[in-house]
């Protein structure tokens, strides 16, 4: 199974934990995904325009990429629930467990 395949399906997967937490859009529910900006802004908007294209066609609802400035805003905007889903690294992972821990 190919690396993209991977994470295609594990998103489907995160998608039906996660949806309850979709912002509205009148009564359209809206999906938003984000990644690290560690590409030129329009090759990473033909990347994810594939994966909202279909994500929206298997799920039957809208998904929108939300281009990010950096990693730190990728991070804060997943924090403050502005996006649903983002690919992180494992440190990510590490730091918002620690910060979580030390609230």
């Amino acid at each position: 199974m190919s690396v993209v395949r991977l994470w295609v399906s594990l998103g489907v997967v995160v998608l039906g934990f996660v949806l309850s937490a979709c912002g509205d859009s009148g009564n359209e529910k809206v999906f938003r995904i984000a990644g690290i900006p560690d590409q030129n802004a329009s090759t990473l908007a033909q990347k994810y325009d594939i994966l909202t294209d279909y994500l929206s066609q298997e799920l039957g609802l809208r998904v929108e990429y939300v281009p990010s400035v950096n990693y730190a805003a990728t991070v804060t905007s997943f924090n403050r629930g502005d996006i649903q889903m983002a690919w992180f690294g494992g440190l990510t992972e590490f730091r918002h467990d620690s910060l979580r821990q030390a609230r």
